[in-house]
């Protein structure tokens, strides 16, 4: 084509957002339209590449593959991001908001129609003042989405109020369609509220009554109070849960605690309900939905589990990541300084610090070799990661320009309390970004026959004389049974068997007890060397059910390796790895024939 001048270029361009329509998914499609897209800019100019990418996004959008038709609209923001297409690429910014809220990532959309809003306003260009509040009401239904219904208002008013400051008193066409929303959420949520919490319901109700917005109201809410009123509380909570993202008021109380799931992980941030830590903990969990939606297309090999970051901000000068120790789930702190940042070059450090912060998160989650999680990580900022982290300034930044400490204590949020706290909140997790559950990286049947065949043969070596004991022992016969019934294969008893032996008589020299190293040697060296009969006796008392339990979940950090996978968690979330061996790895399905170690008749 560099050679063809003559080439249909845009024609072909097109020719392949139809076949999008046709094929949606192809692993040669991305790399085709991304050399075209740099061949277009090449002969026509950045605006025509952006006009093939938002051509191809819409179709990604409408066949439901929200996550490929956000790539394409960034690629077309950047490419619109000028003087003369301005417009376009804010316009972009918000249809990209609407992508990342309907995935549930509520907060990075907030964050690019905060954005969009921001650069309107820095912008002289009158038509585009027009835009601020149409962005701001977007950020608001984020905030509506997320269950976060105080902050909802605060931007309702602050959109309401803007759009009367650039466009007149009266709501045009091009405003008509973000004051519906805002008409139909208000409704909404004061029949909700109304049903959950009386006292409550009148602060809001004296609160909407500010917005100058009755008229509208009052013609709608008595016919939403009709359509709600034959649907009981339980019956309600349901279609709460269905319809929002987390609790409603759930930003009410001394702490704030945002629950959202992303890949398999269930992602919890809490903080104090104060405003400059409100602003900090809301840029960082944008942050974290933007990378993560980013990386949700490659296999990280994640693990399914919980992880738990409480953020506070303290009199201290840098930030300070602090891995708080557990066995279930990952749990960190993480301290912010006071001070505002204000300079460029500070805000930029402030976000790559969250940038690390955050793939530092997601390296203890992943079971990839680090040198292989790094790859991936560096592709996706090859591909323009931090710009997408990073739109027009830090959303700790954007937030303050539009809310003010005065506005966010208005709603006087500390003093009140979230309604029906009791009650159990049912968090969804789109389709787009659940967990990978296929066959793992490093699994491969035939690979698995020879290692099962291996763990047969070497778990029988240190325990020839040991196990023809314990099948003499009635309570032990009881114990494999249980086993049995819980899905054991033999294998998996036979090789916790070796390590209570082996290291039950390595604990018999008192050098192992010293250092580490010579405890490890003497491991590996009992555990290839034979059983003899004159070989140390251990107790029966020592092959507990708990212990071989016990004993079994540690030999999976070994099983890990086997995968070429790698842990790097100081301590093992080891029910997460076990749901993740035994879903992607067969590890609780996968044996082979073999005569039966202990005798036992199987059903």
């Amino acid at each position: 084509v560099e050679d063809a001048p003559l080439f249909p270029l845009t024609h072909f361009a097109d020719h392949l957002t139809l076949v999008i329509k046709i094929i949606e998914e192809h692993p040669k499609l991305d790399e085709i339209t991304n050399q075209v897209d740099l061949l277009l800019s090449q002969r026509y100019g950045g605006f025509i590449a952006a006009e093939k990418c938002l051509d191809r996004a819409i179709v990604y959008y409408n066949n439901k593959k929200t996550l490929k038709a956000i790539k394409q609209l960034h690629k077309a923001k950047i490419q619109w991001f000028a003087e003369e297409t301005l417009k376009k690429s804010l316009l972009s910014m918000l249809f990209i908001s609407g992508c990342y809220s309907e995935l549930g990532l509520t907060f990075a959309g907030k964050y690019y129609a905060l954005a969009a809003a921001f650069i309107a306003l820095s912008s002289s260009n009158d038509e585009l003042k027009k835009l601020i509040a149409k962005a701001i009401i977007i950020a608001s239904d984020c905030d509506y989405q997320q269950g976060a219904w105080s902050s909802f208002l605060d931007l309702v008013e602050i959109g309401l109020k803007t759009y009367l400051m650039f466009s007149g008193n009266e709501i045009d066409s091009y405003f008509y369609e973000e004051f519906e929303k805002i008409v139909f959420n208000i409704t909404s949520l004061l029949v909700i509220i109304e049903r959950l919490d009386k006292e409550l319901f009148e602060f809001v109700n004296s609160m909407i009554t500010k917005l100058n917005i009755d008229d509208w109201i009052s013609e709608i809410l008595p016919k939403a109070r009709t359509s709600w009123a034959q649907v009981d509380t339980n019956q309600l909570w349901i279609k709460i849960e269905e319809q929002l993202c987390n609790r409603p008021f759930g930003d009410l109380g001394i702490k704030r605690e945002v629950i959202w799931k992303e890949l398999g992980i269930t992602w919890k941030v809490i903080w104090n309900n104060n405003y400059h830590t409100t602003s900090i903990a809301e840029q960082f969990i944008a942050i974290l939905q933007l990378i993560i939606a980013d990386l949700a297309e490659v296999d990280l090999c994640l693990l399914q589990t919980t992880v738990e970051i409480n953020i506070e901000r303290q009199n201290t000068d840098e930030i300070q990541f602090e891995s708080i120790p557990s066995n279930l789930g990952r749990k960190w702190n993480l301290i912010f300084p006071n001070s505002l940042t204000k300079e460029i070059t500070e805000i930029k450090a402030l976000q790559s610090r969250m940038l690390a912060i955050a793939n530092t998160i997601l390296s203890e989650i992943s079971l990839l070799p680090i040198t292989r999680f790094f790859e991936a990580i560096n592709e996706c900022f090859r591909e323009g990661l931090s710009m997408k982290t990073f739109v027009a300034n830090s959303y700790d930044v954007i937030y303050r320009e539009f809310i003010s400490e005065e506005i966010f204590n208005s709603f006087e949020k500390v003093k009140r309390r979230i309604p029906q706290l009791d009650r159990q909140f049912s968090i969804k997790e789109n389709e787009e970004l659940k967990w990978y559950d296929r066959p793992g990286p490093g699994y491969d049947r035939e690979k698995i026959n020879e290692f099962l065949e291996n763990r047969y043969k070497n778990s029988l070596i240190p325990i020839k004389y040991t196990l023809k004991r314990l099948r003499k022992n009635s309570d032990f016969i009881k114990i494999v049974k249980n086993l049995h019934a819980d899905g054991w294969k033999d294998w998996h008893i036979l090789l916790s068997l070796a390590n209570i032996t082996v290291n039950y008589r390595v604990r018999q020299f008192p050098e192992t007890q010293i250092k580490l190293e010579i405890y490890k040697d003497m491991f590996l060296q009992m555990m290839r060397r034979p059983e003899s009969e004159t070989s140390t006796p251990v107790p029966l008392s020592e092959f507990t059910e708990t212990k071989i339990r016990e004993v079994f979940n540690f030999n999976m950090i070994s099983s890990v390796k086997i995968f070429g996978l790698e842990c790097r968690q100081t301590t093992p979330d080891l029910e997460a790895i076990k749901n993740l061996l035994k879903i992607r790895y067969n590890y609780f399905d996968d044996d082979i024939e073999h005569s039966d170690p202990f005798m036992i008749e199987k059903n």
